[in-house]
Formats: structure tokens, C-alpha cells, sequence
């Protein structure tokens, strides 16, 4: 394997191995994360093998606002015996030794027992080294220390001048110019200084190539190695084609991908093709998001907008702007098809969130396997490699399929009708955008009557939430015909979700009374049940009812139930709440427990109330007081 840095290592090793002092210091310089000090250590620890007289000492400058600071490190190496945690100043001797005199508490007590008469107020590293041709000082993270950069550099510029030591600087010289350049009137200038301590550089690039199978082996588990190492051509492709050269943000693309590999079923691992495509997709968004380009919650925005363009007029067309489009122009991938719901990246980067029972089944379902369970509409969604005569076959039959009603999935249903608006604008369908419109909400007329369609919160969160479902995203969907046929699909499903709500939060008065544990869960996150841990449902339920069957309660589902609101309110801070529209009701049921209270005699019951009501009042306080103060700044119109 060829080594992009060689050059940078046999002159590391040149320099280091000089017999006399070379009286100037050797600059590693190359961009945040490219590998620099992992290059630089790597080249240390081969020369202490061949030659153990070598003593390196190594200090970090990041956040290093004293030069004592850099001395105690020094200390630590040249003895570890005294510095090492196993004394009981362990932490302190460093820092004491530097200043003078140490206070040591024997016992415990917090109180002085003897005092440690070490002094070395400077450190003089010739004290403890004898001979200067075998030592070498190493400085990283030059950039980033808080020091002026004349004086960590006067500071280093004694150790090559006065005392003949080699010292190795690792930097990102951009950053070091630039800080040096925002100093006004200044005449101390980094570049200035840099000629009188660095009399050679060299550049580290990032040699992605080289360092995968450090990456693989280092934090991969030994079994999906193998796996890892089949793609490693993928890998390197697109990081390479981010264009950050940032080794750490794909350290951390490692650490997520071997996550993902432990929960992959095998026959998705072996799944060349999809793998292939899979980790195209993640290794770009991965390094977008690590580089601070793309947020979390952004990631979805990136899928399904190229296919839109097929539908978009030639005036429109030309002034539509990608905000994302100098991301895509990087990548050799197309933004079209990101194989599973892009949801579950967004979640996965948002959160962290996995859920690997979906995701291999999203995995699954996707083209790469079996064409035969594959739905027609999928196949017409990449009409664009299809031949005319399977187009025609796929159309006739999704059209078949939409006038029997078949698609009881609304995001298919919307997957369905992008299509169809696709195909008429393109003229490839006899239709009309208000013909399909008309469609959609006779479709949704008889599925209501029929009550054949399925509801789920995680359906709600897709048709709301992003631009795709199943990893494809909405043909059409940044079209104005389109956004009038997804929103009254979507305005059909929160009606219909509406209606289920408000027999839910009638339902939770009868469970109060036969299952009050279960009434409980419901407002606890879960994976396993539906929830309503962060949806409003409360101003559905009948408040009298509710308070009623409340006080029925033994004590300790009483205090659970009302901590549950309680935190509901914590998170419900403000109008913009996706929880805001419970307030009134909280409002209400509190007034209720605070009438209660002051007709209830002594008890436990009461003592357990009270304590929550006092916290339900200090909520209610605080976000009223934030709706007046909203409300101030922008006052409704009378």
C-alpha cells in the first residue's frame, strides 16, 4: 500500500535522528483532523523501537493558559513514579512541586500534616536529561492554546536555541495565521516569529487510504471486519469526495458504522449492492453533519428534490435554488434514494436512535432484494430505468390498484398521486393536476366510509414529518399541484387521528378505575406501545370525569400521575410547545385538586397532592408569565 505521507515521515525521522542540534525547530502542519498526530506518534513509536535511548516528551498545548501548566506535564514524564495516581496527592504533586512547597493531608481530615519541601520554581529539563541529542519535544495542538503566540513560541524558542533540544510543532498553520491576522496593529505576527524558531516544514495530508484499516481494526468488532473491509473502496470514495480531509469525523463515522453492523441481519451485510449503496449515503451525510454543514434535522432535506424538476415548468425550473445543491454537486451518489425511510437517519443522528428490527426490515423491503415482493408502484417510482413497455405495464396496473382502493398506507397512497402528477405533467398520464386532486379526495371519501386505512402515530409522523417514505422521497413534492394533494391527505389523517384521540382520552377515566399502571405507561416513552409521551391528548378528556376517578386512586399512582404532569409542563415552557394545547386543561384540572385541598381533612392523600400542586402552580406561573411577556412584544390585533 502506497503511503500519501512518506515524505512527511522519513523527514520526522531525518530531523529526529540528527547527531548535532539542528537549533531550529520542524513544523508538522496540515488541516484539523487530518492525521497529524497520529502520523507524528506513529513515527515516534517505530524510532523507540529501533532505538531506545530516544526520550520523547510530548505536551498538548489545547486550552494550556500558563507556562507552568506545560512544565507540570513535563514533570509527569520525566516521573511518573511521583506523578502517577497511585500516591495519595495524586493530581497535585505536579503543580506543587512547581510552585514550591506541597501541603499534604495524610489523613483525610482536610487538615495539613506535613509539608513536602520540593522545589523546582523552573523546570530544567538538562537536570534530568543528559544528554540533549537524544531528546525531542513535542508540541501539539499549537492552534488551539490559549497563550499569546510570542510567548509559547519565545517559551519553545529556548529549548532549540539555549539548550540545543530538537522540538516537533504540530499545527494547523491556517488557523495559527489567521488568529495571528485578527490581532489589529499588531507587529507580532505569527509569520514574523515562525522565521526565527521553524526553519523547515512539512504538510500531512490525509491519507484516508491508509488509515481505513487502522480505523477498521481499532474500533470495529472483529467479526464485521471482513464485512467492513469488502466496502472499503466506498468508504474511501466518499470521504474523499466530502473534500474535509478530516480523519476524526470519519473516527466517528467508524464508531457509528460498527453500531450499525451489530445490529444488520447478515444477508443485508452480504448485499453488495445495497451495502455499497448504504454506505455512500452515510458516509456523506455522515461527514456533512460532522462538518457542521448540515443539521440533523436538515438530513431528510437533501432526499427526494432531483425528481421534482421532471414535474417543474422551464421558468420555474430556472429559479428554484437548491439550498443544499453544492453538497450533492460533491458526491457521486444521487440524492434521490436513500434505500430505507430517511426518518430513521434523521432519528439516528438526531438521537441516535436505531431500531433494528425496522431497520433490517426496511432493508429488506427495499429493491436490492427480491423483485418479486416488491409493490408495482415501487417499481414505477424508478420509472426512470424502466423500458417503455414495462412503464405502460407498471402505470396500468398502479392505476388498477388506486380505483380498487388498494392503498390503504396513506404515505403510499401520496407516493401513488406524486407519481401520477409526475406522469401528467410529463404528458405520460391523461390527466389533469385538478383531476387528481378531485381523485384524491374521492379516495379519501371511500376509504373513510369503508374505514379501510391504516393510522399509526409513526404513519402521522411520516406524512407530516418528511418528504419521503421508505427511503424515496415524494416525486413532485416541492410542486404547488402536489402540496394541495398532500395536504388534504394530511388533513384527512389528522382528522381521523383526532377522532382516535379523543376516544383514547375517554378511555383513560376507565382505566383509572381497572388499570391505573397501564393509564400510567401511555405517558412514558416506549418502543414496544403506543404512547403519548410528547402528544397533547389531555384537553381531550372530560375533566370532571377524570378528577372523579383521579381521587379513586391509590396514593402512589396519584403521586406517579401527577409527576407525569408535572414534567409535561416542565416541557411545555412555551406556546410553541408541541404540548401547549394541554395547558388549559391542566389549568383546570389544577384548580380542582386546589379546591380539593381545601376541603380535604388530613391524610396522606392530601399530603401527596399538595406537595405536586405546588409544583403544577410554579409551571403554570412560569409559563403564563411567558405567554404575557409573548404576548407584550407581540400583541394581538383587536
Amino acid at each position: 500500500m502506497s503511503d500519501l505521507n512518506q515524505n512527511a515521515r522519513k523527514l520526522i525521522e531525518y530531523y529526529c535522528s540528527m547527531e548535532v542540534p539542528p537549533e531550529y525547530a520542524l513544523l508538522i502542519k496540515g488541516a484539523w483532523g487530518c492525521g497529524k498526530s497520529h502520523l507524528v506518534k506513529d513515527v515516534i513509536d517505530s524510532m523507540k523501537i529501533a532505538n531506545n535511548e530516544l526520550k520523547f516528551l510530548s505536551v498538548s498545548l489545547y486550552g494550556i493558559s500558563d507556562i507552568s501548566d506545560i512544565e507540570a506535564k513535563f514533570f509527569e514524564q520525566l516521573h511518573p513514579v511521583l506523578a502517577s495516581k497511585k500516591m495519595m496527592f495524586a493530581g497535585q504533586i505536579a503543580k506543587g512541586v512547581l510552585k514550591g512547597a506541597l501541603k499534604i493531608d495524610l489523613d483525610g481530615d482536610g487538615k495539613a500534616d506535613a509539608t513536602a519541601n520540593v522545589s523546582v520554581p523552573d523546570i530544567n529539563l538538562a537536570k534530568y536529561l543528559t544528554d540533549t541529542k537524544k531528546c525531542i519535544l513535542v508540541f501539539d495542538d499549537l492552534e488551539r492554546c490559549s497563550m499569546d503566540i510570542q510567548i509559547i513560541l519565545g517559551y519553545i524558542n529556548y529549548f532549540v536555541e539555549k539548550d540545543g533540544y530538537k522540538v516537533l510543532l504540530i499545527a494547523d498553520e491556517t488557523k495559527l495565521v489567521a488568529l495571528s491576522d485578527a490581532i489589529e496593529n499588531s507587529n507580532k505576527k505569527y509569520q514574523s516569529i515562525k522565521e526565527k524558531l521553524i526553519g523547515k516544514t512539512v504538510e500531512v495530508e490525509a491519507d484516508v487510504d491508509r488509515i481505513f484499516d487502522h480505523f477498521v481494526e481499532e474500533l470495529v468488532s472483529q467479526h464485521h471486519q471482513k464485512s467492513l473491509y469488502k466496502y472499503k473502496k466506498t468508504v474511501v470514495n466518499s470521504f474523499n469526495e466530502s473534500n474535509y480531509k478530516n480523519l476524526r469525523s470519519l473516527r466517528k463515522c467508524f464508531l457509528d458504522l460498527g453500531y450499525w453492523f451489530g445490529l444488520l441481519d447478515r444477508e443485508v451485510i452480504n448485499n453488495v449492492d445495497l451495502m455499497e449503496h448504504f454506505l455512500a449515503v452515510f458516509i456523506s451525510v455522515s461527514m456533512e453533519v460532522h462538518a457542521g454543514r448540515l443539521l440533523p434535522k436538515q438530513v431528510a432535506q437533501l432526499y427526494g428534490i432531483g425528481i421534482n424538476y421532471l414535474a417543474m415548468p422551464d421558468e420555474e425550473l430556472s429559479n428554484r435554488k437548491d439550498e443544499f445543491k453544492d453538497i450533492k454537486d460533491k458526491y457521486s451518489i444521487t440524492f434521490l434514494d436513500s434505500i430505507i425511510d430517511i426518518g430513521y437517519l434523521k432519528r439516528f443522528f438526531e438521537a441516535g436512535y436505531i431500531n433494528a428490527l425496522e431497520i433490517n426490515s426496511a432493508f429488506k423491503e427495499s429493491r436490492y432484494f427480491s423483485k418479486e415482493n416488491t409493490p408495482d408502484w415501487k417499481k414505477l417510482w424508478y420509472f426512470y430505468e424502466l423500458e417503455d413497455k414495462e412503464f405502460i405495464v407498471l402505470q396500468e396496473s398502479v392505476l388498477k390498484s388506486f380505483e380498487d382502493r388498494d392503498f390503504t398506507n396513506l404515505c403510499e397512497l401520496k407516493h401513488v398521486l406524486g407519481l401520477f402528477l409526475m406522469h401528467s405533467k410529463n404528458k405520460l398520464l391523461d390527466k389533469t393536476p385538478q383531476e387528481l386532486l378531485n381523485d384524491t379526495n374521492d379516495y379519501l371519501n371511500d376509504i373513510d366510509n369503508e374505514k379501510t386505512f391504516e393510522i399509526s402515530d409513526e404513519l402521522l409522523e411520516e406524512l407530516n414529518g418528511y418528504g419521503s417514505y421508505q427511503g424515496l422521497g415524494y416525486t413532485c413534492r416541492e410542486d404547488a399541484d402536489f402540496q394541495l394533494i398532500s395536504n388534504a391527505i394530511n388533513e384527512f389523517i389528522l382528522r381521523i387521528k383526532v377522532v382516535s384521540m379523543k376516544e383514547d382520552a375517554v378511555s383513560f377515566v376507565e382505566a383509572m378505575n381497572t388499570d391505573p399502571q397501564r393509564l400510567i405507561s401511555l405517558f412514558r416513552w416506549s418502543n414496544e406501545q403506543k404512547h403519548y409521551a410528547d402528544t397533547p391528548i389531555l384537553q381531550f378528556a372530560p375533566i370532571d370525569a377524570f378528577f372523579t376517578a383521579f381521587l379513586n386512586l391509590p396514593n402512589g399512582a396519584k403521586r406517579s400521575l401527577l409527576s407525569i404532569f408535572v414534567e409535561r409542563l416542565n416541557y411545555n415552557c412555551d406556546v410553541e410547545h408541541k404540548l401547549y394545547p394541554e395547558f388549559v386543561w391542566m389549568k383546570s384540572f389544577h384548580s380542582k385538586l386546589s379546591e380539593h385541598l381545601a376541603k380535604a381533612s388530613p391524610s396522606v392523600s392530601k399530603v401527596v397532592i399538595e406537595h405536586n400542586v405546588k409544583l403544577l402552580s410554579e409551571r403554570i406561573s412560569v409559563l403564563e408569565e411567558s405567554i404575557a411577556q409573548k404576548n407584550a412584544v407581540n400583541p394581538k390585533p383587536i
